[in-house]
C-alpha cells in the first residue's frame, strides 16, 4: 500500500479533477457545435452528431485499453498518456478538413477520455481514504458537468467572436489546448 503525503494527495486530486473537467468540456463540445459544424461542411447536422456516438463508443475501447495499460506501465503515466491523446485529437477535430478525418479525431479523442474515467478514479481511491474517498468521489463527478458549462461558454464565446465558419474551430481548439495544460499539473502528480 502507498502512503501518500497531503501535498502529493492535493496535487493528485487537482489533476484528477481538471481531467474529468476536460471530459464533460470535450465530450459535450460537440453537441453545441453541431450546427456550425454541419454547415461548414454541407451536410446535416445528423451525420455530425454521429461524431458523438464515435466518441462514446471509444471511450468504452479507451477505458479498457488505457486500464490495461495503467497495471503494466502505471496510473501516473497512463494519465499523462491519455491527457496528451485528448488534447491533441481534439485540437486535430478542429482541423478537420473531411468528415472521414472529423470522425477520426473524434474517435481517437474519445479513447483518450475513456481512459482517464477508470485511472481517475483509481488513482483518487488510491491516495484518499475510506473516510473521505465518497466525498472525494462526488465532487470528482461534479467536475464533468463543469467542464459542461465550460465548453457552452466556450463554444458560445468562438461562435460569437469569430463567426459560425471559425467558431466551432476554435471551440476545439481552445479546448484541446486547455487539456494539454493539464499536462503540467500532471507531471508533478
Amino acid at each position: 500500500s502507498i502512503t501518500y503525503t497531503n501535498k502529493q494527495k492535493l496535487i493528485i486530486y487537482i489533476g484528477v479533477l481538471l481531467g474529468f473537467m476536460f471530459d464533460g468540456y470535450d465530450l459535450l463540445i460537440t453537441s453545441f457545435v453541431l450546427a456550425p459544424t454541419a454547415a461548414y461542411f454541407h451536410v446535416g447536422i445528423k451525420v455530425v452528431s454521429f461524431a458523438l456516438t464515435l466518441v462514446l463508443v471509444s471511450s468504452v475501447i479507451g477505458g479498457v485499453f488505457y486500464g490495461w495499460l495503467a497495471d503494466k506501465i502505471g496510473r501516473r503515466e497512463t494519465l499523462f498518456i491519455t491527457i496528451i491523446t485528448y488534447g491533441v485529437f481534439t485540437i486535430l477535430s478542429g482541423a478537420a478538413t473531411s468528415i472521414p478525418e472529423f470522425y477520426l479525431w473524434r474517435f481517437l479523442t474519445g479513447l483518450g477520455v475513456g481512459g482517464e474515467w477508470g485511472i481517475g478514479f483509481s488513482l483518487l481511491n488510491e491516495a484518499y481514504s475510506e473516510k473521505t474517498r465518497g466525498k472525494a468521489g462526488g465532487f470528482l463527478a461534479s467536475m464533468y458537468v463543469f467542464g459542461s458549462l465550460a465548453g457552452v461558454l466556450t463554444s458560445d464565446y468562438t461562435l460569437t467572436h469569430f463567426g459560425p465558419a471559425l467558431g466551432w474551430r476554435y471551440a476545439y481548439y481552445i479546448a484541446g489546448a486547455a487539456a494539454l495544460l493539464l499536462v503540467v499539473i500532471r507531471l508533478f502528480m
